[in-house]
């Protein structure tokens, strides 16, 4: 029997402390799997970078997206993926400036159908009950685990662009059976210094000092790897970095990854007083 067959989805308030977050971690943030890698022992590790011990408790829910594109939990069924996970250990203590491996398998009793499965894991941290009757401020983290079983095929389509002086939106269609983001990098450049869409391409050592950008490239920064699920339209929105852009005519420019495809596009815009 699966160690999770009976876990609580009501996870109640979510208490996040800005110190806290700063002294606790997790790697890595997903998992992105076929059926046979999950089945292979993986591992979760969890961060305590304080000098106070920190315990610990794991459980699973299988999960969606909503409408806003956040992560929805989802009831447990007899099928749902959550039911097939083995984790190790479930509850456990991490040792002042010290970190704690928790694995993981992927065991189904039948095949798994076709397509994308999805479970997140939530690490609550457990406070005992404070002296003096106050709420502790605690940590939770949550990973997700997509498993892939049979035919994957990652299928982005971009189906608008708006760039204003700030940032851009990107509504981005998944047309497969498995999620999708962006990943790679985009780049504003100056309109007239743009060299063309099959002229430019990643930008080396970005955010190190060996990063240099070319003429007329004002900004370069990594791409949201926000996943849009199988069947849903999202809009993926990112801020550029740094001061608005002055008044004048630029190009958003991307380059990377969509699913399985290459990623090569451009859109021109105008900022301010120059689209008058």
């Amino acid at each position: 029997m699966p160690a999770f067959r009976k876990l609580a989805l009501a996870l109640g308030l979510c208490v996040l402390s800005t110190p806290a977050l700063a002294q606790v971690g997790i790697s890595p943030a997903y998992y992105d799997l076929s059926a046979a890698e999950a089945g292979k022992t993986q591992t979760f590790r969890l961060f305590n970078y304080t000098d106070q011990r920190k315990k610990v408790r794991v459980s699973l829910a299988p999960w969606d997206a909503d409408a806003a594109n956040q992560p929805r939990l989802l009831p447990q069924g007899p099928t749902t993926l959550d039911q097939w996970v083995v984790v190790n250990p479930v509850e456990f203590e991490v040792a002042p400036q010290s970190s704690q491996a928790v694995r993981f398998s992927v065991r189904p009793a039948a095949e798994l159908p076709a397509g994308e499965q999805r479970v997140m894991f939530i690490f609550d941290e457990i406070n005992p009950p404070a002296e003096d009757g106050k709420m502790r401020a605690r940590f939770q983290f949550r990973s997700a685990l997509y498993v892939q079983s049979g035919q994957t095929v990652r299928k982005g389509d971009i189906e608008s662009i708006a760039a204003t002086a700030e940032g851009a939106k990107v509504r981005l269609k998944n047309a497969g059976n498995a999620n999708v983001r962006l990943q790679g990098q985009f780049a504003i450049w100056q309109a007239d210094a743009f060299p063309g869409v099959a002229a430019t391409g990643l930008v080396r050592g970005l955010g190190t000092t060996e990063a240099k950008l070319a003429k007329g490239q004002l900004i370069a920064n990594n791409l949201p790897g926000n996943p849009v699920l199988p069947g849903q339209t999202h809009d993926i929105a990112f801020a550029y970095g740094g001061d608005a852009l002055k008044p004048g005519r630029y190009v958003l420019d991307f380059n990377g990854k969509l699913g399985d495809a290459q990623l090569d596009r451009s859109v021109e815009f105008v900022v301010g007083a120059a689209a008058r």
